[in-house]
């Protein structure tokens, strides 16, 4: 009996070792949401979320565009303003269906707290068609 007893302690006491009590809870994204705004008379329009990483930013958006503005098959690009006012074009996408773009995803090493705009425009056309403020 005193050995069924060890094996049982030591049962428990192996459930108590291998339990682990400094796993964390998940981490919180700490996402910013953009929603970039028309300029001028464009309509505009681009809902961007940007995610910290140990590397950088991660910006995932979809846009939206009247019809007509722009031929089809225009190029688009996002740039990205740093907080010394260095501009990067961290992407650029045609689109070939009028009104919008989604599922778009581009990544920048400059962190989430030192980007301080972020434009819309199309390739080759000086000045924004949308922005915004980070």
């Amino acid at each position: 009996m005193a050995a069924v007893g060890l094996v049982l302690a030591g049962a428990a006491g192996g459930a108590a070792v291998t339990r682990s009590d400094d796993v964390l809870p998940p981490a919180t994204t700490g996402t910013t949401q953009v929603a970039l705004e028309p300029v001028g008379g464009a309509d505009v329009r681009a809902e961007l979320t940007l995610t910290p990483a140990s590397w950088g930013t991660r910006l995932d958006w979809s846009c939206s565009y009247p019809a007509g503005v722009w031929e089809d098959g225009a190029t688009y690009e996002l740039v990205l303003v740093d907080d010394d006012g260095t501009r990067s074009v961290v992407a650029t996408w045609s689109s070939t269906e009028a009104g919008s773009s989604s599922g778009l995803g581009a990544s920048s090493a400059v962190p989430v707290d030192g980007i301080a705009r972020l434009e819309l425009g199309v390739v080759g056309v000086d000045g924004a068609l949308a922005a915004a403020d980070v």
